[in-house]
């Protein structure tokens, strides 16, 4: 039997720690990009972009592949199960006295 590192997922908050900003900094970065008109800043943008596309695909896959907890990944990702049930029928109930 081989135990093999577990998987784990990738999110903005390990990227911020990584690079010793906190995510407050790092978000507000991004909207001053947005607002900017210059090469470099739609350059870091598409980056930051393509950053958060890899994180979301690489928890989506790991947890559709089973290596993370799917449950966790869902919510994190925002994604839920969802059933709609159409309550405007009728319904009839007749009750029968007991002899």
């Amino acid at each position: 039997k081989v135990e093999l590192p577990k998987m784990r997922a990738m999110t903005m908050e390990g990227l911020c720690i990584f690079l010793d900003v906190n995510t407050k900094y790092f978000n507000q970065f991004e909207i001053e990009l947005k607002d900017k008109k210059d090469k470099i800043s739609k350059d870091f943008s598409n980056i930051i972009t393509r950053i958060r596309e890899v994180i979301r695909n690489q928890k989506f896959e790991g947890a559709a592949a089973g290596f993370l907890n799917a449950n966790i990944i869902a919510r994190d990702l925002g994604l839920k199960d969802s059933t709609e049930i159409d309550h405007t029928g009728n319904i009839n109930v007749t009750f029968k006295e007991k002899e």
